[in-house]
């Protein structure tokens, strides 16, 4: 059991019901920790890329890609001292040798889905590293990279468009981290890092630091506090901060593993710059779609293009 992804303590079945007994958390998602602070400095981003590495290298390894990395799915909570965890591996897909081909099943959320997930492409662990990459730039820039009216927008600029530049939209940030994150979102897997430890090294050394401990280490738990030592009070967030795919709700608002005991006991600060919830929280759906039917719809957009295109001339010709 690793000490950065969340526990499964028992599997049944009951009245045809399959279920999965998980650890309970107590804490709050970085999603919700997004929803209230202003974007995050590269020296808290990288402490909690660490732990965030040090799962998804494990879960790699293993031959298990996750799928629907967000920020929702980023847990920070506290027990005895403070803890990460990556949550849901629900829809996660072991790949070996022989099954990492296509998937049979178009799953994520759009937001964070990278272009040979949404294509249903070959999938590997550099499927997780490009939306490991949204996560960092959205933590750093504070919305996210692709964004549109809708979910099919979204989905197009992942497949063609470049990724917004972090060094326009952060100037005062180092020149390389812009080509850390650049590279993670790549549109070609082979463009990426190859690993999550890759990309956590590549970002470190950007920042002029070491990584706080190799990953794979046996005392990863001890070092989590470590890894939470950079974050600071929370501030008030910015008006035009983009979120993903889930509602904050008062009783998930708990405070962070910094504050003080007595601290830790009041509410949490209410945001004052805040704009109506309606405009600063987009919804993300997820997709599940059935790559035989999306086949079937683009065929028929086809011919029916070739039809009116047929009847076009055939008039002119008359």
């Amino acid at each position: 059991m690793h000490p950065h992804i969340v526990a499964v303590t028992d599997v049944g079945e009951e009245s045809d019901f399959a279920y999965l007994v998980m650890e309970w958390l107590e804490g709050r998602t970085l999603e919700d920790e997004l929803r209230t602070r202003v974007p995050f400095t590269p020296e808290e981003t990288a402490a909690l890329l660490a732990p965030i590495s040090d799962a998804l290298q494990t879960a790699h390894d293993a031959g298990v890609i996750h799928r629907d990395l967000k920020p929702a799915n980023i847990f920070i909570g506290r027990r005895e001292r403070p803890f990460i965890k990556v949550l849901d591996f629900g829809i996660a897909k072991v790949v070996t040798t022989a099954t990492a081909a296509t998937a049979s099943r178009i799953a994520g959320t759009a937001s964070y889905m990278s272009p040979e997930q949404i294509t249903g492409s070959r999938i590997d662990r550099r499927t997780d590293i490009y939306s490991l990459g949204i996560v960092l730039y959205q933590m750093l820039v504070g919305e996210l990279p692709f964004k549109g009216e809708s979910q099919g927008q979204i989905i197009q600029q992942h497949i063609a468009a470049p990724p917004p530049s972090l060094k326009y939209a952060r100037p005062d940030l180092p020149p390389a981290l812009s080509q850390v994150i650049q590279r993670a979102l790549g549109k070609l897997p082979e463009a990426r890092q190859q690993s999550v430890h890759e990309l956590y090294s590549e970002f470190t050394t950007a920042l002029g630091t070491k990584p706080t401990q190799r990953l794979g280490s046996p005392d990863q738990e001890q070092k989590t506090e470590i890894y939470l030592s950079a974050l600071q009070p929370t501030q008030l967030a910015q008006p035009n901060l983009e979120q993903s795919d889930s509602t904050l709700m008062p009783e998930q608002q708990v405070s962070l593993p910094h504050l003080s005991e007595t601290d830790r006991d009041k509410p949490p600060p209410q945001p004052t710059a805040l704009a109506s919830p309606e405009t600063n929280m987009v919804k993300q759906p997820k997709i599940d779609v059935e790559i035989p039917m999306t086949a079937k719809i683009v065929v028929t957009l086809v011919i029916i293009i070739i039809v009116i295109f047929w009847l076009v001339n055939l008039n002119s010709l008359r």
